[in-house]
């Protein structure tokens, strides 16, 4: 992992109050997107551990509307030798070719889920 690469995993506690997304293929190679308003973020040398108020997932982005449903609330942990990092505008983005993931990390206020449009979840 690069100097830049560390320092932007290091400021990423700056998110906490933010949303985080996943995009990833399952084993069928369906599309699927997590997202959630982040709760917590633990930076350590080698992964980094998103807690979340709620998450909810989408389990085929493939379709035209995307249709989210509330989904078991454990924290994702990111092993880092496994992404690369890059900084966009506010927004933070690692990507995979092992697990075929995208992650994005948004501020708060950006990009945010409504909980109304989350079938299953009470806020």
């Amino acid at each position: 992992m690069t100097r830049k690469e560390l320092k932007i995993i290091k400021d990423l506690p700056q998110f906490i109050g933010g949303n985080l997304e996943v995009q990833g293929l399952n084993e069928d190679k369906n599309d699927y997107a997590i997202r959630g308003p982040i709760k917590n973020i633990t930076v350590t040398d080698k992964e980094i551990c998103v807690e979340f108020d709620w998450l909810a997932k989408d389990y085929d982005t493939s379709k035209d509307e995307n249709i989210w449903v509330k989904t078991d609330l454990v924290p994702y942990v990111i092993a880092l030798e496994l992404y690369s990092v890059n900084k966009y505008e506010d927004m933070v983005a690692l990507h995979s070719n092992v697990t075929k993931e995208m992650v994005v990390f948004f501020p708060k206020g950006k990009h945010v889920l409504n909980p109304a449009d989350v079938a299953g979840l009470t806020v």
